[in-house]
């Protein structure tokens, strides 16, 4: 076959090389010409590796690449015999073909010629660096006659992908994920006098390793040409985290050019923290969140000489998880929020998530409870709304600890188990106890979800006492009362309290005053029958189950058992008050909670140091 004039579409980036004219034609032999085994390789609409880093696009040869070509019924390898960006003289280590028309593919793996149709490949997993792709990426075909020279043209295209919305994150891969073939395997039409027709039969998906490219910079693909409807991008960033971004409209890519699909990252998380901040989010679906991470708690600066500001702030980690995995990679700390996406699902799994944020120096500063149950909802008893549910709980109906929830000691922000030993990392209440200098503010932001127990000596035996999970003291200036509710002494046990940074509640709940209980009593509310199935005190769908504290185990303030499994009507329910102890003896080492028992509920104070559920109540701010 004698080769014929073409003319070719100029792909963007890429000057046409010395050795062939802007159509593709030979305008004249190269210095080093082809020999009686040899092709001559011209570089028009294509390349093989494309150098970014003088701006120009500029194409290159790779020495010893490997080169398929056929007469139609023999096929050899050849390999180009030197790099660089001019026409380059290609040789065989075999027997030289003979013939008067040949057929080539470039790169030769996965290459095939039969029954006139050429095979070629886009690789499936690429390779793309700042200002520069890997070898052996693009797939290119050509047709010569005998003069042996080989106009090679793009069987692909380019996919210029640009993530933006946030600064200093990095790039690790892009998997492009499409509803038709987009990679793997060719099959190319190509006589030499038309453009070559390309079918796609491989992969619907290709990754890219970016190597920690800077949001903001472009990546590039190599995919089969084509019109791709609901085209989805998952970028994943340097840490773990990943983002599904999906084109709003079809994009083309044609063949030997590039489309552009530009992705704002950030406006792809729904931000959890939109309606104000807090110590807990509920994730009720699957998708890509983010929540504001530059604050602690609901941002107020409350008690105990502690910013609301975290500062610092470096990186964000999973301290533990429970139940079903519902997060996809990792977390990523980044402008002041803590991103991450869930698992794809047609539900969230339910489950637990503990998110420890990190200074520079790697020391945890402030942590996030991360619940993702669809069925938290909202129920009205005596003139307030409460959760259908204790705070972290699984489910509404008996599922051993999944239905009751975590265990919070009086005034902490922080979930921990219900027994010792169900996570290794737990400190463990029944064999060890946390010392006076243990038990502190400072400790319990380190680490959030070790149980801590103080002890002082009662001032008439030398018999050590439970006190708090912070550091006892005899000067009362030093005793925190508000650390769920503001400027209460600890001498009443009615009245409203204010949300504070300590709050364990999502947005929109606070934990409940004393008077949330007191209208609970048998005397203003009627209680269901106990619910024998689910080992719950009921009031219609509002389900208490049966649940002791979590103690530390000291004798005359309560067994180490850490739960009632199966309790009866006559075994009680606890959950905390955000009201400290009344009396000033008891304020400095004891909280109220709501218990609910046999068709009744009440208030009774207790040790801080012991652990109890929490059941929010919505936080209606005064008008």
């Amino acid at each position: 076959m004698k080769q014929s004039r073409i003319i070719l579409a100029a792909l963007p980036l890429l000057l046409l090389m010395a050795g062939c004219s802007k159509d593709g034609s030979r305008t004249q032999q190269p210095q080093d010409t082809a020999t009686d085994t040899g092709f001559l390789a011209c570089l028009a609409d294509t390349r093989t590796t494309v150098d970014f880093a003088s701006g120009e696009g500029i194409v290159k040869w790779i020495a010893d690449d490997p080169v398929f070509i056929t007469n139609g019924t023999q096929t050899a390898t050849y390999y180009i015999k030197k790099g660089g960006s001019t026409s380059s003289v290609m040789y065989c280590k075999g027997t030289a073909l003979d013939g008067d028309s040949f057929l080539s593919v470039y790169p030769s793996t996965g290459a095939s010629y039969e029954e006139g149709v050429l095979h070629a490949s886009i690789p499936t997993v690429q390779t793309y660096v700042k200002d520069g792709f890997a070898s052996q990426t693009f797939p290119m075909v050509a047709v010569c006659g005998e003069d042996r020279v080989l106009n090679y043209r793009n069987a692909a295209s380019l996919l210029k992908i640009v993530p933006t919305g946030w600064s200093g994150a990095k790039v690790s891969q892009i998997t492009i994920n499409a509803q038709v073939p987009i990679a793997g395997d060719l099959t190319v039409t190509y006589d030499g006098t038309t453009a070559p027709t390309v079918t796609c039969n491989g992969s619907k998906s290709v990754t890219v390793m970016c190597g920690g490219i800077e949001i903001g910079e472009p990546i590039y693909a190599v995919v089969a040409p084509g019109t791709y409807e609901n085209l989805s991008v998952v970028v994943s960033i340097v840490g773990g985290l990943s983002v599904k971004c999906t084109s709003q409209q079809a994009v083309e890519v044609e063949r030997s050019r590039f489309a552009v699909s530009e992705y704002d990252i950030s406006s792809q998380f729904k931000d959890l923290s939109k309606d104000g901040t807090a110590n807990c989010y509920i994730i009720s679906e699957p998708g890509s969140y983010r929540f504001k991470a530059s604050v602690r708690g609901n941002g107020v600066t409350t008690s105990c000489g502690l910013s609301a500001t975290n500062e610092d702030a470096s990186s964000a980690v999973q301290y533990y998880a429970d139940g079903e995995t519902f997060v996809n990679g990792g977390f990523s700390y980044i402008d002041g929020y803590i991103y991450f996406s869930t698992v794809e699902a047609e539900s969230i799994p339910i489950g637990t998530s503990l998110i420890n944020l990190k200074n520079s120096s790697g020391q945890v500063i402030w942590s996030w409870h991360l619940w993702a149950n669809p069925n938290v909802k909202d129920i009205t008893l005596g003139n307030y709304t409460w959760m259908n549910m204790n705070l972290g709980a699984h489910s509404t109906t008996w599922n051993d600890e999944g239905y009751m929830g975590y265990y919070y000691q009086w005034g902490r922000k922080d979930p921990m188990m219900q027994k010792a030993g169900v996570v290794a990392d737990f400190k463990n209440p029944w064999t060890s106890h946390a010392s006076l200098t243990d038990g502190s503010i400072e400790n319990s932001i380190l680490n959030p979800s070790f149980f801590y127990g103080s002890y002082y000596l009662n001032s008439n035996t030398s018999t050590p006492m439970i006190s708090d999970w912070a550091s006892y003291t005899d000067d009362m200036s030093q005793v925190v009362w508000d650390w769920w509710c503001v400027g209460l002494t600890g001498a009443t046990t009615t009245g409203k309290t204010v949300k504070t940074m300590w709050d364990p509640c999502p947005p929109g709940y606070k934990v409940p005053e004393a008077d949330a209980f007191n209208a609970l009593i048998s005397s203003k509310w009627t209680w269901d029958e106990f619910d024998v199935d689910n080992h719950s005190h009921k009031s219609g769908d509002f389900l208490v189950p049966t649940i002791s504290h979590r103690s530390a185990g000291v004798a005359g303030f309560g067994s180490a058992t850490g739960n009632w499994k199966g309790g009866t009507a006559n075994t009680p329910a606890y959950a905390w008050s955000s009201f400290p102890g009344t009396a000033a003896s008891k304020g400095k080492i004891y909280g109220n909670r709501g218990w609910f028992r046999n068709k009744s509920c009440g208030i009774s104070e207790t040790p801080r140091a012991y652990a109890s559920p929490v059941r929010c109540i919505k936080d209606i701010k005064d008008e």
